[in-house]
């Protein structure tokens, strides 16, 4: 559909009438519920409703919808499908009254209520309960009998979808009376100093000491003083130099290196054909502005390497990594006075594809490097991940070669991905491939917007009780994580086959991952989806965290709209080890991930999920907010230290809880107590991976220029 989906349209549209499209939605609901036998949608939102090329509306996305007939199979009661925000409060709190209505959770009436709550999206410009952040406060809300306006409660007396059809005809146009599509604030934009000329040198000291004095004049190096000092290295006549001089002006990145080059190309003779060739190339390359320079800098590196290549004279190559260490320190400091600066910044979150990729590229590398001082660490991080986010991009530099995948099919399967083993260098790793086709995302770029965003942030990681990143494996445009192949499963399918496993143990081990993350990088990080099956058992028999999807640093969490917390079954899956405080609220935290962690542990000690005796989410959700917590598992032995600390853990308060780093020091001090030596052998994957794995895989500034050109396959922008 060219137009998209209808909350696009009207965005791109707003003068639309939105009577005819409310008008569509209505009589394709009402051939759904007429047909023999009748269909239930059982999704019914904006983002499933797509508008044609001549702007009629159209239901999509049946991925859940129900055919009903005389033989009825109901689903399971267990969780019902659905995204809460549009969902009727029957299907929340499972009660159903007329059963003859109510076909595997979902009916023909909650269809007509997901059909209101449509209408008010399309007149309103705001999801239902678009004031409120987390699914969960939603659901309380709907469940009491809040609206965002007032439909009958009963659901058994809405219209049906023919009385709508008949009913909406003679509805009013008011759109005077309707709100405009919330816009982002605007933020006022801070002015740049002009540039001015200053003095530097090929010391890449003298250059560290004016970007750390004054980052925001990184590109006024004097081009004079660059010639000298190359003249000096290279012996350039006065001629040369002066020519060298003009074509290196005003050049935005890689200014030494093209002096170099010209040098030696000079000093080589070489042909008349190549020296035109940069002659001509910096011509163009003095056309960008700074931001085109950046998101470009691999091109004109390509192009320089080319060059070097056709006379390869070996007493010119030892200065070189000299001359590429200042170029990128320039580099860097040019990107950080563009992160300083906000209105360029968010010029820079709106370049796509390769340029994204290039700057992408920059950001990762520089987070590794000691040039960080230039730009600090959490601003770095930030920029990184939103970026990753806003382009759906990810660094080049994370994807590695040599991946083979052992099965055809998958030997396990995620939300939104397929997980198959394969090997890679002589070992055993799981390759976790994104899932093309979901319909619990509206639109693949989500997808590759979390793929994007997951990649980056565990990246970062490097800890024994962390699943460490082997990097991005691609194959015919499908990405792929690479992790290491963890034979003992899960910490849940651990202990079911365990005769006698050291539960204590293991909990110190998650608890170390935790405080790794908590403390141990800059910025911190926020697991956010803490749980037993996102705890895995290494060889060694020891327990590290996977599983960053929902993984966010504490300074990006402002930058999360509330559509994030909202649309995803995923989060609705891991309700019954959220916080009451993040039923309320939505937003991920610290205190929350403790919460997590206790009731982790309590399905350690249990074999069962927190409130297994609870089917439904709505019990839960009332439990925890009442202050209610699951009574201590008598399924294995849990000592009373143990216990009071998951009793500390979840509290309903989150400033009374404790820190990760106090969890540690508490586990410690008790496993001391008992006597444990701790006698596992260290994993495999301690050692650094040799060759291809992608820290040694190629800085984008190394000395071989690195293949950007990668057939990612492009998406549109959706949101």
């Amino acid at each position: 559909m060219g137009n998209g989906r209808v909350t696009q349209f009207l965005k791109r549209f707003p003068t639309t009438d939105r009577v005819y499209l409310i008008l569509d939605i209505a009589e394709g609901l009402e051939y759904l519920h007429n047909l023999k036998p009748f269909i239930i949608h059982g999704d019914l939102k904006g983002a499933n409703i797509l508008v044609t090329a001549s702007g009629r509306a159209c239901l999509a996305d049946f991925g859940l919808a129900i055919v009903i007939d005389s033989q009825v199979i109901r689903s399971s009661p267990m969780e019902s499908a659905g995204t809460p925000r549009w969902q009727a409060p029957e299907l929340l709190q499972g009660d159903f009254g007329d059963v003859e209505h109510c076909y595997g959770n979902s009916s023909r009436e909650s269809d007509i209520y997901a059909f209101a709550c449509v209408c008010y999206e399309l007149i309103s410009g705001n999801v239902p309960f678009h004031e409120i952040r987390a699914p969960y406060q939603v659901m309380v809300a709907v469940t009491k009998g809040q609206r965002p306006s007032r439909p009958p409660h009963d659901h058994a007396n809405r219209l049906t979808a023919s009385q709508i059809v008949e009913t909406i005809q003679s509805w009013p146009d008011h759109s005077a009376d309707r709100r405009a599509p919330q816009q982002w604030d605007d933020v006022s934009a801070a002015i740049m100093a002009v540039f001015e000329e200053v003095a530097s040198n090929l010391s890449q000291d003298n250059l560290l000491a004016l970007v750390e004095s004054d980052p925001v004049r990184w590109q006024s190096v004097n081009t004079r003083l660059i010639i000298s000092a190359i003249h000096n290295l290279t012996k350039l006549s006065r001629s040369d130099a002066l020519e060298c001089s003009k074509i290196v002006q005003d050049v935005g990145v890689y200014q030494r290196l093209l002096a170099y080059t010209f040098a030696h190309m000079r000093l080589c003779d070489a042909d008349d054909q190549v020296l035109g060739h940069i002659k001509q190339v910096s011509q163009v390359w003095r056309t960008w502005d700074a931001m085109t320079s950046l998101s470009h800098y691999w091109l004109v590196k390509k192009d320089l390497f080319a060059c070097l290549r056709e006379s390869q004279q070996a007493h010119v190559y030892p200065k070189l990594e000299e001359v590429l260490a200042i170029d990128i320190v320039a580099m860097y400091a040019q990107l950080g006075a563009i992160i300083g600066d906000r209105t360029r910044y968010k010029d820079l979150l709106t370049i796509k594809n390769a340029s994204a990729r290039a700057v992408l590229d920059i950001l990762q590398t520089l987070q590794n490097s000691s040039s960080l001082g230039l730009i600090s660490r959490t601003k770095c991080a930030t920029a990184l991940v939103q970026l990753a986010s806003a382009s759906a991009q990810f660094p080049p530099c994370l994807v590695i070669r040599g991946v083979t995948r052992e099965e055809k099919f998958a030997v396990a399967y995620g939300s939104h991905s397929d997980i198959f083993k394969g090997t890679f260098q002589g070992r055993g790793v799981a390759v976790r491939t994104l899932r093309r086709l979901s319909s619990s995302w509206p639109s693949i770029a989500k997808i590759l917007k979390a793929f994007a965003v997951e990649a980056v942030i565990w990246g970062r990681f490097c800890h024994p009780s962390i699943l460490p990143f082997y990097g991005v494996h691609l194959d015919e445009c499908i990405s792929s994580f690479v992790s290491p192949w963890m034979e003992h499963g899960n910490i849940v399918q651990f202990l079911k086959r365990e005769l006698h496993p050291d539960r204590d143990i293991l909990i110190l081990d998650i608890a170390q991952g935790l405080e790794y993350l908590h403390t141990g990088l800059d910025p911190n990080i926020i697991h956010g989806d803490l749980k037993g099956t996102k705890v895995l058992i290494t060889p060694s028999k020891r327990a590290c965290l996977s599983g960053f999807a929902l993984s966010r640093h504490k300074y990006d969490l402002k930058s999360l709209p509330a559509e994030s917390t909202a649309s995803t079954s995923e989060e609705l899956g891991a309700l019954r080890w959220t916080a009451p405080e993040l039923l309320h609220l939505g937003v991920p935290s610290f205190a929350g991930d403790v919460y997590a962690f206790a009731c982790t542990v309590y399905q350690i000690f249990s074999g069962k999920h927190p409130f297994h005796e609870f089917t439904r989410n709505y019990p839960v959700v009332t439990s925890v907010m009442e202050g209610k917590r699951p009574a201590r598992p008598t399924e294995a032995p849990l000592n009373d230290n143990i216990w009071s600390l998951v009793e500390a853990c979840w509290a309903q308060q989150p400033n009374v809880r404790p820190s990760a780093t106090q969890i540690v020091q508490r586990l410690v001090t008790f496993t001391r107590t008992r006597g444990y030596v701790d006698r596992r052998p260290e994993d495999e994957w301690d050692n650094p991976l040799e060759a291809n794995s992608w820290p040694l895989a190629g800085h984008p500034f190394s000395a071989y220029s690195p293949d950007y050109g990668v057939n990612f396959q492009e998406q549109e922008e959706t949101d």
